[in-house]
């Protein structure tokens, strides 16, 4: 099976970096925008199925890459519960003895007056599992889960292998899973992006959406209206990790491109 993970689009208290567990906001314009890009760019897998978290920006998110596809909601893919620090952001709880006592156990120990952190990876791993069952029932093979940050880097961690914060994504990012039919990992794939600029003027000519690596690039989408002038190009590969892209490789090709 390939499973694709998809961290939900930016709520507006995801833009001010606070912690949203069981608060359940909207996706905020910027991160709607954002999606629409990721969409135009080619960024998302076709897929037979969709799986969310019950949460409306997980819902709001599939919607929008996946508006015709049923959704199956799980409901032990929805977030943790932060407790007294739902809704506040590291700079508010600055000073917080209990945040304090939190960060210092490397964020190991359960929120004050909300989940533990184990009990919330057993719930994420049960709610992958019992979408496996599924799956393999209904014979879905291509599969979306749309889910959120934390969902993700518990079944990745849990599954795979790893810490917990080896697999942290962006809003609107994730991974490519090949998934054995009990359900393990058998590997993941980064994301990747190719770009085409002009070698002189450096304006972008073509981009893909996410390739996997080591494979042919299929489709590139022109950026801007091309003249057919021949020209010196360069091409770019850039990987998504740790929240943000970075250049993976860069080739000046001695072709020219028209």
């Amino acid at each position: 099976m390939k499973i694709v993970l998809i961290r939900h689009g930016a709520t507006a208290g995801n833009i001010k970096k606070r912690y949203i567990g069981i608060t359940d906001e909207d996706l905020c314009a910027s991160g709607i925008e954002s999606i629409h890009n990721n969409i135009k760019a080619g960024y998302y897998q076709e897929v037979q199925a969709v799986y969310v978290s019950p949460m409306k920006r997980c819902r709001q998110t599939a919607k929008l890459i996946y508006p015709e596809y049923k959704q199956h909601i799980v409901p032990d893919f929805r977030e943790c519960d932060f407790g007294i620090f739902e809704g506040k952001n590291y700079k508010e709880l600055s000073g917080n003895e209990q945040y304090q006592r939190w960060i210092d156990s490397n964020a190991t120990i359960p929120f004050p007056q909300g989940e533990d952190v184990a009990d919330f990876k057993k719930r994420s791993v049960k709610g992958w599992y019992d979408m496996i069952k599924q799956c393999r029932l209904l014979n879905y093979s291509d599969i979306a889960c749309v889910i959120h940050g934390g969902t993700i880097m518990s079944v990745m961690s849990e599954i795979y292998g790893g810490g917990y914060y080896d697999y942290h994504c962006g809003n609107g990012d994730g991974y490519i899973c090949d998934v054995a039919l009990d359900g393990s990992i058998n590997n993941y794939t980064e994301l990747l992006r190719c770009e085409i600029t002009d070698a002189k003027s450096e304006k972008v000519l073509y981009e893909s959406g996410v390739i996997k690596p080591g494979t042919y690039i299929e489709k590139l989408s022109p950026t801007m209206d091309l003249d057919n002038t021949a020209r010196d190009i360069t091409v770019k590969v850039y990987a998504y990790k740790d929240g943000s892209w970075y250049s993976a490789g860069t080739t000046i090709m001695n072709m020219k491109l028209q």
